[in-house]
């Protein structure tokens, strides 16, 4: 039967306080219990939370003394990662050395060697270095070369994620979606998650440049638009659409096909009006795709075809999921 979280809690502390009370030359006796009891409680719920209760004890009780964590003025963000694919110990450390450097971050510990802003400083760079296990690529080339640890890291970053500075994270998000976004990429969901991600952490201390600049991805998936942003609903937004006079409907595919070039990005609503236009007034498909004059000609000259791949292949993404589309006509 397996033990309640609480119960792991417990023979964690054990293990610990069994280790702090061993003299100097004994620790590495008692290091092992340690890194087993910590193991068991990374694969338990709330199992982060609860060794981040204890993580301020880590360091004075010996949990890294005599190895290559002991130091942690001189861990280096770039090998996080090695340590963390790696099988047995090593995966088990690093988690312990990244919630001690979390404890140094936020005062509940301290170290003469590292600041609060120095544990900081090297934890953000760890996300930075780390976001592809924060938000999997959803690739076929990443699923071959999935860890058996990704899950864990990508658990402990998320962990890690909810306790730091958000200014800090937010900046790094939006620097790596624009990274992506600038390569106009298929498959968006890893780019959708960092967004949504960002959104939750903005607040009223937010740097204001960031939550602009973010401001303008999250339209970009929610609506960019007046009408899309009022109409979250693609039914409800449909509906509005059929009310539009010619010159709002341009207005309308201008705003969304505007926000697509910008970033790379649509929301459900884009789809909806593509799908719309193209029953109801082919002739203005051109405004919603952002297309010059040569783009126009070309869309004029296989206007046929071009309907029949739209009510083919484009769909809005149900915003929930951005998984499976569902068809609003």
């Amino acid at each position: 039967m397996p033990q309640t979280t609480s119960a792991l809690v417990e023979r964690f502390i054990y293990a610990l306080d069994q280790l702090d009370k061993a003299p100097s030359f004994a620790k590495s006796k008692y290091q092992t219990d340690v890194y087993q009891e910590a193991n068991r409680l990374i694969e338990a719920e709330e199992g982060f939370e609860n060794l981040f209760q204890h993580a301020g004890r880590l360091e004075e009780a010996g949990v890294f003394q005599d190895g290559p964590w002991e130091s942690a003025e001189k861990l280096q963000p770039p090998l996080v990662a090695g340590s963390l694919k790696a099988k047995g110990l090593p995966m088990i450390i690093e988690v312990l050395s990244e919630l001690r450097m979390l404890a140094l971050a936020k005062g509940q510990a301290t170290n003469p060697n590292v600041s609060p802003e120095m544990a900081e400083e090297f934890l953000n760079e760890v996300m930075v270095l780390n976001l592809n296990l924060l938000f999997p690529d959803a690739s076929e080339s990443s699923r071959i070369e999935k860890h058996e640890n990704d899950e864990k890291a990508g658990n402990l970053f998320q962990f890690l994620s909810n306790h730091l500075s958000s200014n800090a994270l937010i900046q790094t998000l939006i620097n790596e979606i624009k990274r992506l976004t600038a390569q106009r990429p298929i498959m968006v969901k890893r780019i959708v998650s960092m967004i949504k991600m960002a959104k939750e952490m903005l607040d009223h201390d937010s740097d204001e440049q960031g939550k602009n600049e973010l401001k303008q991805f999250i339209a970009a998936i929610e609506g960019p638009s007046k009408l899309s942003a009022q109409f979250n609903d693609v039914h409800a937004y449909r509906s509005q659409l059929k009310t539009l006079t010619r010159t709002d409907l341009i207005s309308e595919s201008v705003s969304l096909a505007q926000s697509m070039r910008e970033t790379g990005l649509v929301a459900p609503h884009h789809a909806t009006l593509i799908r719309f236009l193209s029953k109801r007034n082919p002739a203005l498909l051109a405004y919603a795709l952002n297309l010059n004059s040569k783009g126009s000609a070309n869309l004029e000259e296989h206007r046929e075809l071009v309907i029949q791949l739209i009510r083919a292949s484009i769909f809005p993404w149900h915003p929930s999921s951005h998984l499976w589309p569902f068809d609003v006509t």
